[in-house]
């Protein structure tokens, strides 16, 4: 996607803003959903008696290096958890870059991050609440194209 206005991105309760460029920027998006057959885990930002959220991990990729926008858009309550590499479910902390809930507002996570090329991220999507399920989409925008595989 492109555009003419630059667009001053600031997540909700974040004193950190990143400028996108949208003239240059490039819109990526990613359809999934968490299901009764989607895997388990206990996550930092779930209700406290909240366990066992349903999540999908999702590998991401980008072309070039620089600043990106990863969003959710849903009706569920979505939380974001990116990853260096690899997502180990038994330890949740381990490896985190950023995390997100509510930023996008609407309940939604909003991401801002700069990635790099030639590496790989994992991109936990996950619920406030236990056992909920339904249909997400991912947005990223950014400086290259982002590439989502399915884990």
């Amino acid at each position: 996607m492109t555009g003419s206005a630059p667009l001053l991105l600031t997540p909700v309760n974040s004193s950190v803003c990143f400028l996108l460029d949208n003239s240059t920027n490039v819109q990526t998006t990613y359809l999934s959903a968490l299901t009764t057959s989607s895997p388990t885990f206990n996550h930092s930002k779930s209700a406290s008696s909240a366990r066992n959220c349903y999540y999908k991990a999702v590998q991401v990729s980008v072309s070039i290096s620089g600043v990106y926008s990863i969003s959710s858009n849903s009706t569920i309550d979505t939380v974001g958890y990116l990853y260096n590499n690899t997502f180990n479910y038994q330890n949740p902390n381990q490896d985190i870059l950023i995390s997100g809930d509510d930023e996008g507002g609407n309940r939604q996570f909003m991401l801002a991050i700069i990635l790099q090329p030639m590496k790989n991220y994992t991109l936990v999507v996950t619920t406030y609440q236990q056992n909920i399920t339904g249909s997400f989409r991912l947005i990223a925008i950014g400086a290259g194209s982002t590439v989502f595989v399915d884990l």
